[in-house]
Parts: C-alpha cells; structure tokens; sequence
C-alpha cells in the first residue's frame, strides 16, 4: 500500500522500477564503449538491442512500459541523454553538414 501510496500506482511503479533499470543498462554501456561520435552511438544502439534482447525480464517491463500509454518524459530520460551526447559529439567532429 505504500508504494502505490508514493507512486500513485501500479503504472508510475512500474515507470520508475524500469527507469532505474535504464539507468544501470546505460552505465554499463557508457563504461564498456570506448569509442566516441558515429561509432559511438552505433555501438550504443547494438548494445541496447542486445540488452533487451538477452534479458527477458527486461524486455517484459519495457514491452509493459511501452504499452501502457502512460509513458512519461522521465522514463525516457536516460537513453535521450546519452543519445544526445552522442550527436554533440559527432557535431563536434564535424559529422554533420553546416
């Protein structure tokens, strides 16, 4: 009862419990990639996959965060963030046309 009493919810319990989960997947990722820019986020986005692909318990709270229409902006904060590192590195590299 008190968890739905914080969360208001079995959805908004479910968002955080797979935000926190992003946010361990992301670290790894981070700390496993040494490359920057382009290849970057190619082996980023490979890893993702592969991460939802191998974990089912993973890919069941993701597919349930997905469907329940409810997702909210903090639930997507993670991967956005590292996405958009990505791409300022690549624009720092000079990768994107003026």
């Amino acid at each position: 009862r008190t968890l739905y009493e914080i969360y208001g919810g079995k959805d908004a319990l479910l968002g955080e419990a797979f935000r926190g989960r992003l946010r361990i997947v992301f670290e790894r990722i981070e700390q496993a990639i040494d490359a920057k820019g382009l290849e970057r986020l190619a082996r980023m986005n490979a890893m993702i996959v592969d991460s939802i692909a191998t974990s089912e318990n993973f890919s069941r709270a993701y597919a349930s965060v997905l469907a329940s229409n409810k997702i909210s902006i903090y639930t997507i904060e993670t991967p956005v963030k590292h996405f958009l590192g990505c791409l300022e590195e690549i624009r720092e590299q000079g990768g994107f046309l003026p």
